[in-house]
């Protein structure tokens, strides 16, 4: 067999392979309300309707596409993704994301703990 055939040949068979090497996955992360992990800035920052900015630090074992966020429990219809319609001061978007690292953005105007963020992290 000749060196083009055989390069040609496992050219082919790598890309057949390549997608599977770097296939999507994903984690879940759930964080209450109240969870210290749930960051708030000293002094609060003010955002929404007399409500505060708050952010939450997620991590993936590899680079993160992109985030899913949904909020369960009694108090969730007083928290809200940033932008908002620009009621989140500076915070542009719901998500930072930088390789494996993440930061969502949020508003509430409620102290209630009530709450549970749930995301799921794709990232490959």
């Amino acid at each position: 067999m000749s060196k083009i055939l055989r390069l040609s040949l496992l050219l082919f068979l790598f890309s057949l392979c390549g997608g599977a090497l770097f296939a999507q996955q994903t984690k879940s992360f759930n964080v209450s309300k109240g969870d210290p992990r749930v960051k708030i800035g000293n002094p609060p920052e003010g955002c929404g309707d007399k409500g505060t900015c708050f952010w939450v630090d997620l991590v993936a074992p590899g680079n993160i596409t992109s985030v899913d966020y949904t909020c369960e429990g009694r108090t969730c219809g007083w928290v809200h993704p940033c932008p908002d319609g620009g009621r989140c001061n500076l915070h542009a978007d719901q998500f930072e994301i930088s390789g494996s690292t993440a930061k969502f953005w949020g508003w509430t105007n409620s102290g209630a703990t009530e709450a549970v963020y749930k995301f799921i992290i794709h990232y490959q």
